[in-house]
């Protein structure tokens, strides 16, 4: 229940006399001007209608894995999928990034998930059968089409009433079943009658209604009520739990699935496994199942033998033996630590501990939760971080140039950026790069073997999409 009710927005921040107020969803109606921010849950479906960055998580909608960037400014044709408007924020999707303005446009049972609900509430009723739908263009029910539709009225309600067109495939099997086994009682004690001259005594009756009900299989309902038991455990062992035996029949006569895409049928959490510090040549391993979880699992450091330099090598290469810690604390060094400091500052995710329930809790973007939650592994997270750090600048993630970048200030290291993005793109900002103890410049052989390790990690499954980068900034503001 307590998973159920995280699913919905208890509460919105809605505009009420010139001012944004929380009011309960319950009482949030269409036309309400809602504003939304990353961690929120969109409380009704919202027409927005202002937006910066603006990006929802709606797998529980749509089944889309990574979360949907919004455009306010898009028009689209009322026959478009739920799944591409873009103009458009959906109840109980969460929001992941940015910030955005909107009109409430339904709620409750009227939202797109709301849908849903009413179709799940309403699986066992079937479509009723109207003589209005057979009207021409003139709006007029021809003689043809009223023969028509009293034909199929009648074959509707006998497939109902004999229970032959309605249920599942398996109790539609089991009917046409048990009128096989009826008719064929039927004719057996009709050859019976026959083959005493149809002198039906009582001997005679008795021994056709004896063949009649030989024929019906007793153990048929025991037999499947424990095949449906079984198969029930067999899914719970797998994680999932079937609320209905009619889903579990269905889903027997299924023979093919068909998926558009993997992000229907994952979870839509990521894991940093893998990151590669180039300067000391290290490549951090993390094996753990949960994603947001930072103390499950344990972490592996692989240190490359060879001293990287023009001629760098592949650390994949390297036969040094992995170390394994049960504390990934005791793997840092200088250089760990700068990149988990750009990993964490340069973030808009959130990683906290609820002392309540005694569980991780996170926001934001899947990939920033992935690296904020490793971040938090080695006890770099932000929120540790900005204790020594002070924001001075934000440059939000542009889906043009594919970066993000922050300016933040210490006491001893004064202003430093930190950049995270694609890495093809932070690479063609970087002027030079630091490698053991020297700093060589960025040449055409350097960021081909970087990016050949970036392909080496993909071909392992793995989604290389975020590469961090600090540059100290000699002297920012005015007359600099």
């Amino acid at each position: 229940m307590d998973s159920l009710r995280q699913l919905s927005s208890p509460t919105g921040a809605v505009l009420r006399n010139s001012e944004i107020e929380s009011v309960p969803s319950i009482d949030i109606v269409p036309g309400d001007i809602v504003s939304l921010k990353t961690g929120d849950v969109v409380p009704a479906d919202v027409r927005l209608f202002e937006a910066m960055n603006f990006e929802t998580d709606e797998a529980l909608l749509t089944g889309e894995s990574l979360p949907v960037s919004k455009d306010f400014e898009a028009l689209y044709d009322r026959e478009i999928g739920v799944g591409d408007r873009l103009n458009m924020a959906y109840s109980s999707s969460t929001v992941t990034r940015g910030r955005a303005k909107g009109i409430v446009t339904s709620v409750g049972m009227g939202t797109e998930i709301g849908n849903i609900a009413e179709t799940l509430r309403a699986a066992n009723k079937r479509k009723v059968r109207k003589l209005s739908d057979h009207r021409d263009d003139n709006n007029r029910i021809s003689i043809r089409e009223r023969i028509k539709f009293t034909v199929l009225w009648v074959r509707d309600w006998l497939g109902i009433l004999l229970g032959i067109t309605t249920g599942t495939p398996l109790q539609q099997k089991l009917s046409k079943l048990a009128y096989l086994l009826f008719l064929l009682a039927i004719v057996l004690a009709i050859i019976v009658f026959g083959a005493n001259k149809f002198n039906v005594t009582h001997q005679v009756s008795i021994y056709a209604i004896s063949l009649g009900i030989a024929i019906i299989p007793e153990s048929l309902i025991a037999v499947l009520s424990i095949t449906m038991a079984i198969g029930t455990r067999a899914m719970a062992k797998r994680h999932v739990i079937v609320r209905k035996l009619d889903a579990l029949e269905a889903l027997g006569g299924v023979t093919n699935v068909c998926s558009d895409k993997t992000g229907t049928l994952t979870q839509g959490k990521m894991i940093t496994r893998k990151a590669w510090v180039i300067k000391s040549n290290a490549i951090f391993t993390v094996n753990s199942p949960e994603a947001t979880d930072p103390a499950a699992g344990f972490v592996t450091l692989d240190t490359g033998e060879a001293e990287l330099g023009p001629e760098i090598q592949d650390s994949q290469h390297s036969e040094a033996p992995s170390e394994k810690f049960s504390t990934p604390a005791e793997l840092l060094d200088n250089d760990s630590a700068e990149f988990l400091r750009a990993a964490a500052l340069c973030n808009l995710a959130t990683v906290r501990r609820d002392e309540m329930s005694n569980k991780w809790t996170v926001t934001g973007d899947p990939t920033e939760i992935a690296l904020q939650v490793f971040a938090h592994r080695f006890g770099l997270g932000k929120n540790i971080i900005v204790q020594e750090w002070t924001e001075r600048c934000e440059f939000p993630f542009d889906s043009g140039i594919k970066r993000m970048a922050v300016i933040f200030e210490h006491q001893v290291q004064g202003r430093v950026v930190f950049i995270k993005g694609a890495v093809e793109r932070v690479l063609e900002v970087c002027a030079h790069v630091e490698l053991g103890h020297d700093t060589i410049a960025m040449t055409g052989q350097v960021k081909e073997q970087v990016l050949r390790q970036m392909e080496k990690f993909a071909s392992q499954g793995l989604v290389f999409s975020d590469f961090e980068i600090s540059l100290i900034i000699a002297g920012i503001g005015s007359g600099t």
